[in-house]
């Protein structure tokens, strides 16, 4: 995710967080009152909520940029990718890597087999 869509993303999730809260000091006031508000107030409210609704709507869309990227951009430096590396898992195309599993495999075979074959033995004998 790029940098602008996630901050569009979090400014668009403060707006709607700030909206519900004004929203709920609404309710709380319209319901601790002893006089039942007027219309002419709530629809004043109900107007206010709106245009503020309005606003944050264009300012959290994101358009996509429909010019071709110039620039070359690099993947990241050794350091960075040696950090991706350690937190998000191995990289498979290490042949150390891949005989490790293939003897992992033939462990797990040969484990449900003789498994399998006790079971079998077991059966047989009683």
């Amino acid at each position: 995710m790029s940098l602008e869509v996630g901050e569009a993303l979090m400014e668009k999730e403060m707006l709607v967080r700030t909206l519900q809260d004004e929203e709920e000091q609404a309710r709380l006031r319209a319901s601790s009152a002893l006089v039942v508000p007027s219309i002419k107030a709530n629809q004043q409210l109900a107007s206010t909520l709106q245009d503020k609704e309005e606003q944050a709507r264009p300012s959290a869309l994101v358009l996509p940029s429909t010019k071709a990227n110039q620039n070359l951009v690099s993947a990241g430096t050794l350091g960075e990718t040696l950090d991706a590396t350690g937190k998000w898992g191995k990289n498979l195309d290490n042949d150390d890597h891949v005989e490790e599993m293939k003897q992992e495999v033939e462990k797990v075979r040969s484990a449900k087999l003789v498994r399998k074959l006790e079971r079998k033995l077991a059966f047989v004998s009683s």
